[in-house]
């Protein structure tokens, strides 16, 4: 969506950007939207049912995974920059913690990305049967 690219490196996601993304993933059955909500006034926009899944990732595999993608893209993240959308992260994961859908997935250096889809795609068979 070129409305993303209004956003600031580092900061949330405009709300109204937010609003148009949202109505855009309702039209498949089913999305996993990486690093979304970035903000705790996204949660009011997203639809009953949702599950949280929170990726643990080790620091240094984390900032390793991400010095490469910022290399590779216009992403401007840098390691040790102060990052609006990560200091407003703990308060987004304590609202959809009592929210009661959130489902924690470790993400060890060596798990490739079939693996984490695959683990998705069962906590989301997992939470229909429930």
């Amino acid at each position: 969506m070129s409305a993303m690219r209004r956003s600031a490196p580092g900061a949330p996601l405009i709300h109204d950007t937010a609003a148009k993304l949202l109505k855009y993933v309702a039209t498949f059955p089913s999305c996993v939207l990486d690093g979304f909500p970035s903000s705790e006034e996204h949660l009011d926009l997203l639809p009953e049912g949702v599950i949280f899944v929170l990726l643990w990732t080790p620091r240094q595999v984390r900032e390793g995974r991400l010095t490469v993608r910022a290399a590779e893209s216009k992403r401007q993240w840098v390691a040790g920059r102060p990052s609006l959308r990560e200091q407003a992260l703990a308060e987004v994961i304590r609202k959809a913690r009592e929210a009661g859908r959130v489902r924690f997935l470790a993400n060890r250096a060596d798990t490739t990305l079939n693996e984490l889809a695959q683990q998705l795609h069962s906590i989301a068979l997992s939470d229909l049967r429930s």
